[in-house]
């Protein structure tokens, strides 16, 4: 697969938008210094090749359930045909908020938001259920920390050394939203860079109403940011999911798996979670050899911690949303 090599105003612009995919154009301009055409032409052409494939806005999952499990699944006697209608179902599933396709010990990973034990019963039995005599065999997972989300380091290629202060911790939930907020929250999870006239005139709203409300989700930290959904495939890079089983997780070996991943501008995504494995993570690699490279990092850095680890090639990201719609509309 050959690499797009982004040329040094594409990056200008992707850093911008993964900051706030929000953004204007007329503020692009003045923080990019390019015109106002130059970067219509850009996004225009980022989105077509791909490498851009959504505006998502960063909601505070935790305040809509009370957590996020993940699933892996293992299927057999599988065709094209079968997968592709597991893939569908899993995609539109209310609860589902993230799904991949992997090569390895499993065929799919997804995650999913909910409610109370019954509801989280209901949904795994929901989705294996419809998979049915094509499940070998799945395991589950419950987070507990979110610990990394960034993907202005894997674009610059160096670690942006600070912790994420809006890390969050699922457990207890609670929130304050009327219907005119549900709904505009529901516009912005669909496209984050929907203007504020086109939300009012969906909604049949005043455009200042509109503004304030986006601004008072924000300070009430609901929305935590906006940003870009990237096809890293496209940009060359190999995608891995990782499962590693960490002992003795007290707050010393918490601060040294922060403080790597932090670090590491390959790793995009680190959350602890309580399962088979405690520690996941997705990384992006320029090649195998790279991806040895920071194996073997991984297993010198954390030699008397690590007692297990499992990884798969992530195939293709098939869905990703940070709150479904069902959860908005959740009376809590």
């Amino acid at each position: 697969m050959s690499k797009m090599i982004l040329e040094t105003k594409d990056k200008k612009i992707i850093l911008e938008l993964l900051e706030n995919s929000r953004l204007p154009i007329s503020i692009l301009s003045k923080k990019t210094g390019l015109t106002r055409e130059i970067i219509n032409y850009r996004i225009n052409k980022l989105e077509k090749e791909g490498i851009i494939k959504d505006y998502i806005t960063i909601v505070n999952q935790s305040l809509f359930c009370s957590g996020i499990a993940t699933l892996m699944c293992k299927l057999v006697n599988i065709n094209e045909e079968k997968l592709g209608k597991i893939i569908n179902f899993i995609k539109k599933h209310e609860a589902v908020n993230w799904c991949s396709e992997l090569c390895g010990s499993y065929d799919l990973v997804l995650t999913f938001l909910y409610k109370d034990s019954q509801d989280l019963d209901t949904i795994i039995s929901e989705i294996t259920n419809f998979i049915g005599k094509n499940l070998k065999e799945h395991s589950l997972s419950l987070y507990i920390s979110e610990y990394k989300f960034d993907r202005k380091s894997l674009v610059l290629e160096k670690p942006i050394l600070e912790y994420d202060k809006n890390t969050v911790n699922f457990g207890k939930y609670k929130v304050d939203l009327d219907a005119l907020d549900s709904l505009i929250l529901e516009l912005l999870l669909k496209n984050a860079r929907i203007k504020n006239i086109d939300i009012a005139k969906k909604l049949k709203a005043n455009e200042d109403l509109i503004r304030l409300r986006i601004k008072k989700l924000i300070e009430k930290n609901i929305i935590r940011g906006f940003t870009l959904v990237l096809d890293t495939n496209k940009l060359g890079y190999e995608a891995y999911y990782m499962g590693l089983q960490v002992e003795q997780m007290n707050q010393e070996t918490i601060n040294k798996i922060r403080s790597y991943i932090q670090k590491n501008p390959y790793i995009m995504y680190c959350a602890r979670t309580s399962g088979k494995y405690n520690i996941v993570m997705t990384i992006n690699t320029k090649n195998r050899e790279h991806f040895k490279k920071l194996l073997n990092e991984i297993r010198n850095e954390f030699s008397s911690e690590l007692r297990g680890y499992e990884f798969q090639i992530s195939l293709q990201d098939h869905k990703e949303i940070f709150v479904p719609e069902k959860y908005l509309k959740l009376k809590i």
